[in-house]
């Protein structure tokens, strides 16, 4: 793995805010993917991750759930191409009570 030095580090973690700002855009101002995204609220699986974990882990409306896991499936891209990354599977197993099952999915389809 390529060494990382702090200023490489702080853009990397600001690139996760912008591509999160944008996101946060672009799902508020376009009513087919609203549409589209609001048939994942009949999935029981996704549902109970979204209304039963950890609330001290934040993410607790259906939007910034689906946000922050689109976010974290982009976020994982880009570390990659860095170099950066911890292994897809790991990180998601271990982060937040492996709440993010929407990031593994969007995730394996990119």
């Amino acid at each position: 793995m390529p060494e990382i030095n702090k200023m490489q580090t702080g853009s990397i973690k600001g690139l996760h805010l912008v591509v999160a700002d944008v996101h946060a855009a672009r799902l508020s101002a376009d009513a087919v993917l609203k549409t589209a995204l609001g048939s994942l609220r009949t999935d029981t699986f996704l549902m109970d991750k979204i209304n039963n974990h950890n609330p001290a882990f934040g993410y607790n409306l259906f939007e910034g759930f689906i946000e922050e896991d689109c976010v974290q499936a982009l976020e994982q891209i880009i570390n990659e191409k860095f170099q950066v990354e911890v292994e897809a599977h790991k990180r998601w197993k271990q982060n937040d009570d492996a709440m993010h099952v929407f990031a593994v999915a969007l995730y394996g389809l990119m």
